[in-house]
């Protein structure tokens, strides 16, 4: 129970810096760092698009976290704990808002993630991003 009070101390401190550090130009992530746009979400291995800009999928990173929303959702997000490191981008804990409830990543699935939270970095520059893994290929820009 206390650990469960400390959790939510420490990410209700951590969701107003993170708020605001999205909007900064602070850096420690490199070009990962910021605000991205999920431009297509699709499907390799049945050719399908499942998603594209006018969707409103955003991804954000900051210092060691992510946030996942959709636009139209605003009150609701994901944060996660990541590690990136060359061509890997691996998820960690799992937070949902409102609730702080941890959760799996089975969870983020409906905004691209993969069930086991591991992708590839296809490709990775100020403005656009390429993830992927398991037939599927996320496309991004900086916003």
């Amino acid at each position: 129970m206390k650990t469960r009070q400390i959790i939510i101390c420490c990410l209700t401190g951590m969701l107003a810096c993170f708020h605001m550090s999205c909007e900064t130009k602070y850096s420690q992530n490199g070009n990962l760092d910021g605000m991205w746009q999920m431009l297509r979400w699709e499907d390799t291995q049945h050719q399908t698009v499942k998603a594209d800009k006018n969707d409103g999928y955003y991804y954000c990173f900051q210092f060691n976290l992510m946030k996942v929303w959709q636009a139209g959702k605003p009150q609701f997000y994901y944060l996660s704990y990541f590690t990136h490191k060359g061509d890997s981008l691996i998820l960690g804990d799992v937070f949902s808002y409102p609730g702080d409830s941890v959760r799996t990543f089975t969870d983020l699935m409906p905004y691209g993630v993969p069930s086991d939270g591991r992708f590839h970095v296809d490709k990775l520059n100020a403005d656009k991003m390429v993830l992927s893994r398991e037939g599927t290929v996320l496309t991004f820009r900086k916003y």
